[in-house]
């Protein structure tokens, strides 16, 4: 019994590893998500199996999307070959109406900026202050 259960396990991570989709790999080798998501839970190397095959299965459709682009790009495809530039060429990359949009909001600010653009702000209220008062 557990060897059955062990070789189930080692065929969803293959299948994963090729299709990527838990639905899939789970019909494919004859048993429910609920069981797929309770062996996740009970056996950590299963998971992190399962993680790494998600990710391997990930980049095999990313790959054969590429191809798929690139063989369009080489047929004459132009709105492929848009595509293609719009998001691996820094050149063709579509820009924002609103340059604020186009900034780093991910980027960590230093204690050292953070007080800079405090005082900055502070003032221009005080000089927008001042300006009011005239």
């Amino acid at each position: 019994m557990a060897k059955a259960k062990e070789r189930t396990k080692a065929a969803i991570v293959k299948r994963l590893s090729e299709v990527r989709i838990v639905e899939i790999a789970c019909k494919s080798v004859g048993i429910s998500r609920s069981t797929y998501y309770r062996w996740l839970q009970e056996d950590k190397t299963f998971s992190i199996y399962c993680e790494d095959a998600i990710r391997l299965g990930t980049d095999t459709i990313s790959d054969l999307a590429e191809s798929q682009i690139v063989s369009k790009i080489k047929a004459g495809d132009f709105r492929a070959a848009v595509y293609w530039l719009e998001h691996h060429s820094r050149d063709y990359k579509p820009r924002s109406k609103y340059p604020a949009e186009e900034v780093d909001h991910f980027k960590e600010m230093s204690d050292e900026e953070f007080e800079l653009i405090s005082r900055s702000v502070e003032a221009l209220r005080k000089a927008r202050d001042d300006t009011k008062k005239v």
